[in-house]
């Protein structure tokens, strides 16, 4: 289950609410959106948004869009790098950055109108993104898991993602995956490296 709610109050009755997953591509109202977050939520300088460094940051992608072969299941979308536009009454508020792989969809950021910031977009997308996960798994079962990307257990805007359960966190030292709630109690020692148990052995072999 999910811990955290999304403030649907804050959306007047009436109003329509759509998503659309497009390709990783340079759009204008999305760069247009990205430094107003940028500069409002992170502080940063229009300089420091400047179109290259967004562009690399989040447009350019070493992924190759890819679809499978007629007659075999995949998702509609294909696999490859994502925007998925979060749209009010065709206004579009907030961009979720991803990727679809062969076993999960992995989120890579998030940005969005200020102003929307009563819809708890960040909250939002990540239940959008597990409802897209769970609908898709029914036609592709090999993507079962959904990826949140980077925790910082001391960053006050990465906290929320704990709050989705059950989760897990990758320990660095053992390339296990372990309880969220246990990894917060090692966290909360500050301890950073390891999370897992002590009689789990160090281990340089890739987590699945």
């Amino acid at each position: 289950g999910f811990s955290r709610k999304v403030n649907l109050r804050a959306v007047p009755s009436g109003r329509s609410f759509a998503t659309e997953f497009v390709s990783s591509s340079f759009v204008e109202d999305e760069y247009e959106l990205y430094k107003r977050y940028q500069m409002s939520v992170h502080g940063d300088s229009l300089s420091d948004c400047e179109e290259h460094r967004y562009r690399r940051f989040l447009v350019d992608s070493p992924l190759v869009a890819e679809r499978m072969p007629n007659g075999r299941a995949g998702p509609p979308q294909g696999f490859g790098s994502f925007h998925v536009r979060y749209t009010l009454d065709g206004q579009l508020f907030a961009v979720g950055v991803v990727d679809i792989l062969p076993k999960c969809l992995s989120s890579v950021y998030l940005f969005f109108d200020p102003a929307f910031a009563a819809l708890s977009p960040g909250v939002l997308s990540a239940v959008k993104e597990i409802e897209w996960v769970r609908d898709i798994s029914h036609a592709v079962p090999e993507i079962e898991y959904y990826y949140m990307g980077y925790y910082i257990h001391t960053c006050p805007k990465m906290k929320y993602k704990a709050a989705f359960k059950p989760s897990e966190i990758l320990c660095e030292e053992t390339r296990h995956w372990v309880p969220v709630g246990n990894a917060e109690a090692v966290l909360n020692e500050g301890r950073t490296v390891r999370l897992a148990p002590s009689g789990v052995p160090a281990s340089t072999a890739a987590a699945n």
